[in-house]
């Protein structure tokens, strides 16, 4: 069937997490990298419609296609995960588990799409492919089947889909470390409308999302950033802590982002205050007059309203003026758990905060210099020699 341009307004598809997960997206990394955490974190927030990290989410249903880690394992860190941003089991909770699937495209699935029917996923994960694809993955018609398939999910389903994948290892060549690649055939990160690699970090453990491939959108804007992984008890929904086979607690994982996040919020929320006190009528701030004042990248500052909103400090106003007089674009007010006078601690635990990153990194550059000056007293070269001193001549 043929469709004019401009004779309708086209479909531009939905992110399952905004500016993260969309259409068909791939989420790969080595061995270790938490993979199916980040994947587990994001089914959680579109199951229960809270932000992810910050970002907005389509709420729905959502399946979990289990290939790795066993249904019960897989369901206890969902749970978890769920418990981590304060969601409740229920009916408002949509999330369901599926086990291991033939998705090579060589089976007829038609059963399993009828059941799929009556929950009309927003999103399923598939986790991860080579538990899914039976076959040679190297190969692109055998990939292309498997494409083909996710394809028809997201059609059958207007859904999104992410599909878990493995990477190959780091691996030397002579003394030259290279890194490794994603699995498989080509095919599939061909097709993907996001790609996310996930990069193990050492001292403090953490990874780091890095965007490879985003659909329209400028993959040096993105900004996810690091995530920490948190060891928790593992407890059943009425509250009481599971225990193993030999009646030690159970723990698992769930990511957090890092404790400066909330450092960003708290500086957003006391510009806020600040331009609200200023007001001599209302109190409500313009979205524009208040990322000026904030000092912060666009992503940044709207990660930190979307924090800020999610725990009620502030909350979008119905009317407001900018202090210019005009009254386009956003206005925000102060929520439930704050009203609109300036909160005295916060203002003196940033300035802390800067005084003691302040302190620290003076104290880095003098360890620095000292380091280096024990380096040239052992090759003879006086400290204050004018050939070291380069800060202050001209380029």
């Amino acid at each position: 069937m043929l469709t004019r341009v401009g004779a309708r307004i086209p479909d531009l598809g939905k992110w399952s997490v905004q500016g993260v997960a969309g259409g068909l997206t791939v989420i790969w990394g080595q061995p270790g990298s938490m993979k199916s955490f980040f994947a587990m974190s994001i089914a959680v927030a579109v199951a229960s419609g809270k932000p992810w990290f910050g970002r907005h989410v389509n709420k729905g249903p959502v399946i979990y296609v289990v290939g790795e880690g066993g249904l019960g394992n897989v369901e206890m860190r969902l749970q978890m995960a769920a418990r981590a941003i304060g969601v409740e089991m229920g009916s408002d909770f949509d999330l369901y588990l599926s086990q291991k699937l033939d998705l090579s495209g060589k089976h007829n699935l038609s059963e399993t799409w009828q059941e799929w029917d009556e929950i009309q996923p927003k999103l399923v994960v598939v986790d991860t492919v080579s538990r899914c694809l039976p076959g040679d993955e190297n190969k692109q018609e055998v990939m292309q089947g498997f494409i083909s398939v996710l394809d028809s999910i997201r059609e059958r389903f207007n859904s999104s889909v992410i599909a878990v994948h493995h990477g190959s290892k780091d691996h030397y060549v002579g003394k030259v470390k290279v890194s490794g690649t994603i699995r498989g055939s080509t095919a599939l990160p061909a097709a993907a409308d996001v790609v996310l690699y996930l990069e193990k970090k050492d001292g403090p453990r953490c990874i780091k999302i890095v965007a490879e491939k985003l659909k329209d959108l400028d993959t040096d804007d993105f900004e996810p950033g690091l995530l920490y992984p948190h060891v928790v008890e593992a407890v059943e929904p009425s509250g009481l802590i599971l225990s193993d086979q030999f009646g030690d607690k159970v723990t698992t994982l769930v990511l957090r982002e890092p404790a400066e996040i909330a450092q960003h919020e708290m500086e957003v929320f006391v510009a806020f205050t600040q331009l609200a006190l200023s007001r001599s009528k209302d109190k409500c701030v313009g979205f524009r007059e208040w990322f000026n004042a904030s000092g912060k990248s666009k992503a940044m500052f709207k990660r930190a309203i979307m924090g800020l909103m999610s725990k009620g400090d502030v909350r979008l106003a119905e009317t407001g003026h900018y202090l210019d007089g005009s009254n386009t674009n956003e206005f925000y007010e102060a929520g439930d758990n704050h009203d609109a006078d300036i909160d005295q601690r916060q203002i003196r635990e940033i300035a802390q905060w800067k005084e003691d990153s302040a302190a620290e990194k003076r104290q880095a550059e003098m360890e620095e210099r000292a380091a280096e000056a024990a380096e040239y007293a052992k090759l003879g070269i006086p400290v204050d020699d004018d050939r070291w001193n380069w800060e202050d001549e001209e380029e």
